[in-house]
């Protein structure tokens, strides 16, 4: 799949501060990253760690907190980890799934999804 990037609005939990990103959309990533200093400039709260595994198979523990996502014309509050300063933003799989959506890879785009109760 090639990658694209998608806008996307986050806004701490009291909907006060927030900020427009361009995101890199990666199915590959559970959770959706976000440069730590963006997140803690617009009040984002650390609620704990987490242990995330680098496409290079190391490991690091990554502080996340929860977000408001803004995709569209629909939001929702996500996690979402604090990553590296100057990093990418990354909207991963969980965020993806919450919002029902998934990757058209022929033509970079996010589609709508049917979800699935078995």
């Amino acid at each position: 799949m090639g990658m694209f990037t998608q806008r996307i609005t986050i806004a701490d939990l009291q909907d006060q501060q927030s900020v427009q990103l361009d995101a890199v959309v990666d199915t590959g990533a559970f959770y959706s990253v976000v440069p730590g200093i963006l997140l803690r400039q617009i009040g984002v709260e650390v609620m704990g760690t987490r242990q995330a595994h680098l496409a290079d198979g190391s490991q690091l523990e990554m502080e996340f907190g929860q977000v408001w996502l803004t995709l569209g014309d629909e939001r929702l509050i996500t996690i979402v980890l604090f990553g590296s300063d100057l990093g990418q933003t990354l909207l991963g799989a969980f965020a993806l799934e919450g919002f029902a959506l998934a990757v058209d890879p022929v033509n970079q785009r996010l589609v709508s999804v049917d979800l699935i109760l078995a």
